[in-house]
């Protein structure tokens, strides 16, 4: 598990359209099953689906950019990866 901090958009020329976002708990996990010489692998990445705080009206570019682009982590969601290995 990690944390990622809070992060702040100042905007020069409206100092009323500045934003924080919050800090989130982020969890990676993985989970591996070895049979014989194969081994099968899973790994989940933002596990519970975390997202950012979404941009105010005013920074979202008309709805286009719907998350901050200085968020610390990724917009995109969870990722689930799965890996294949044999020792021969």
């Amino acid at each position: 598990m990690t944390t990622a901090g809070c992060c702040k958009k100042w905007l020069e020329k409206n100092p009323a359209d500045d934003q924080q976002s919050s800090s989130k708990w982020l969890t990676d996990a993985e989970l591996s099953y070895r049979l014989g010489g194969y081994r099968l692998a899973v790994w989940v990445q933002n596990l519970f689906n975390v997202f950012p705080d979404r941009n105010s009206t005013v920074n979202s570019f008309n709805g286009i950019q719907m998350f901050p682009s200085q968020s610390p982590f990724g917009m995109n969601g969870r990722a689930i990866y799965t890996r294949i290995g044999v020792t021969f």
